[in-house]
C-alpha cells in the first residue's frame, strides 16, 4: 500500500514540473533576474543588464490592497448572526410555558443573539491564537508570487500550556506541612496541561500535490503534501500522538534517501544566496484520500492493536462500494509512519487553495509576475536599448582600417 502511494505521488510531482518551472521563472522576474541564457547573453555581447523591476512593486501594491480588503487589521472579517426564525437546541425549557408566539419569537430571538454573541467571542480567540490573519497573510503573499497560496486547517493543535497552581506543601511522610496559627502552608508549583485547540497552517505551494488531474478543486481525489524533515525533526515528530515510534526509529537508522528538491537550488541560486551545502532530508509524505479495503484492513492488522483494530476489522465486513474510504497516512521510505481516519467528517479537504487569477486547467492560478510578463519584458528593452545607445553615443566615433590596423588583444571593443 505504502508502494502505491509512493509511485502516486512520484506521478503527481511529475505532473506538476511545468508550473513548477513557470513559478521559478515568475520569482526570477519577481527579484528582478533575467534569466540565465538572457544573463548570458547580455554579458557575452557586453550590452546593458538593466532590469527595471516594475513586476515587484506591482507584486506588493496587489499583496498590501487583498491584505487590507479580505483581513483589515480594525474589523472582522467574518460574523455570527441568528436566521429569523432560530432553531435552539434546549430552548422550548428555558422559554416561559403559557407565552404567545409573539412572547416567544422574541425570547428566541434574545437567546440565539446571546448564543452568537458568546460563539463569536469563541471563535475569535480560537482564530487569535491560532494567528489565523497572519497565517492567511502568508497565503495572499504566495497568490500574489507565483498564482496560489494554500492553507491546510482546521487541524488539531495539541500544544502543552504551562499554568502555576496552588497546592499544599507535602512533608516527606506524606502529611501536610501546618504553620503555627494551624493552617496549611501554600505552595505554588507549575503544572502543563494539553489543550486541543484549531490550528491552521500555510502550506509551500512547492511542497503541495493535489490530484493533478482535477481541473478544479470540487474534482480532486486525493491530496499529497512533502514535509523535507532533518533527524530533529523526525525526532519531534515521534512525540506526537498516533505516530509509530519503532517505524521513525527504523527509520532514523538509516540515511535520507532522498535528494533535496531541485527548487530549493534554483531559488537560492535566484536570491543571490551563497550555496553551502545542504544535506540530504527525509522526505515526509503526509497523504489525504481514499484506499481499497483491502489495503485498510493490511493496516489494521499490522499496526493496529486492541479495540481499535477491532472497530476497523467491524467496519470492513460488510463495506458498501459506494462508500469511500478516506484516510490520513504518513509514510516515508516504504514505512508507515501514522494512520488515522479523515480529520473533517464531511469528508472535506483540509487544504485550501487560494488563486490570484484562477486557470481553467487545473486548481493552481496565475500570479501578477506571470500577468506582467510581456510589459516587463518590454520595458526591460526598451531601456536596455536606451542605456546602449547612450553608451555608444557618448564615447569616441573612430574609423578603422581593419586592413592596416591589429588590436594588441585581438578585441576590437573599445576599453579604457
Amino acid at each position: 500500500m505504502v508502494g502505491r502511494l509512493d509511485r502516486l505521488a512520484a506521478e503527481q510531482i511529475s505532473k506538476k514540473t511545468q508550473i513548477e518551472d513557470r513559478w521559478v521563472k515568475d520569482l526570477r522576474q519577481y527579484h528582478g533576474r533575467y534569466e540565465p541564457d538572457v544573463e548570458t547573453s547580455l554579458a557575452d555581447e557586453k550590452k546593458s543588464r538593466l532590469f527595471i523591476n516594475e513586476t515587484r512593486a506591482k507584486t506588493h501594491s496587489w499583496e498590501a490592497r487583498l491584505s487590507d480588503m479580505l483581513f483589515p487589521t480594525d474589523d472582522d472579517n467574518w460574523g455570527i448572526k441568528p436566521t429569523p426564525v432560530p432553531e435552539l437546541m434546549g430552548a422550548t425549557d428555558l422559554i416561559e410555558p403559557g407565552s404567545d408566539d409573539a412572547n416567544k419569537l422574541k425570547e428566541l430571538m434574545r437567546l440565539a443573539n446571546a448564543r452568537a454573541k458568546s460563539m463569536h467571542a469563541e471563535i475569535k480567540d480560537q482564530l487569535t491564537e491560532a494567528k489565523y490573519n497572519i497565517k492567511c497573510r502568508r497565503v495572499i503573499h504566495d497568490a500574489c508570487k507565483v498564482g496560489c497560496g494554500i492553507i491546510k486547517g482546521p487541524v488539531v493543535a495539541n500544544s502543552l500550556r504551562r499554568k502555576y497552581e496552588q497546592a499544599n506543601e507535602v512533608g516527606d511522610d506524606g502529611d501536610v506541612i501546618q504553620l503555627a496559627e494551624g493552617e496549611p502552608k501554600r505552595v505554588w508549583r507549575l503544572s502543563e496541561i494539553t489543550d486541543a485547540r484549531p490550528d491552521w497552517e500555510r502550506v509551500d505551494p512547492f511542497n503541495y500535490f493535489p490530484d493533478m488531474s482535477a481541473l478544479n478543486a470540487d474534482e480532486k481525489e486525493f491530496d499529497f503534501e512533502r514535509h523535507l524533515m532533518t533527524p530533529k525533526q523526525l525526532r519531534k515528530l515521534a512525540q506526537k500522538p498516533g505516530f509509530d515510534k519503532g517505524e521513525i526509529r527504523d527509520l532514523l537508522r538509516g540515511s535520507p534517501a532522498d535528494q533535496i528538491p531541485d527548487y530549493i537550488t534554483k531559488l537560492r541560486d535566484i536570491t543571490g544566496a551563497a550555496q553551502p551545502t545542504i544535506g540530504d532530508k527525509y522526505h515526509v509524505w503526509e497523504y489525504h484520500g481514499p484506499i481499497e479495503p483491502q489495503e485498510l484492513r493490511a493496516i489494521a492488522l499490522a499496526h493496529l492493536t486492541g479495540q481499535a483494530q477491532d472497530d476497523v476489522l467491524h467496519d470492513l465486513e460488510d463495506v458498501d462500494p459506494l462508500e469511500e474510504q478516506d484516510v490520513v497516512i504518513w509514510f516515508s521510505g516504504g514505512r508507515l509512519l501514522k494512520y488515522g481516519p479523515p480529520l473533517l467528517e464531511t469528508g472535506d479537504s483540509i487544504y485550501s487553495v487560494f488563486c490570484f487569477e484562477g486557470d481553467d486547467t487545473n486548481i493552481f492560478g496565475f500570479g501578477v509576475p506571470y500577468l506582467l510578463r510581456d510589459s516587463q519584458a518590454a520595458m526591460n528593452a526598451g531601456w536596455r536599448m536606451t542605456m546602449d545607445n547612450a553608451g555608444l553615443s557618448v564615447g569616441p566615433q573612430v574609423v578603422i582600417n581593419r586592413e592596416l590596423v591589429e588590436p594588441v588583444n585581438g578585441q576590437w571593443d573599445l576599453e579604457p
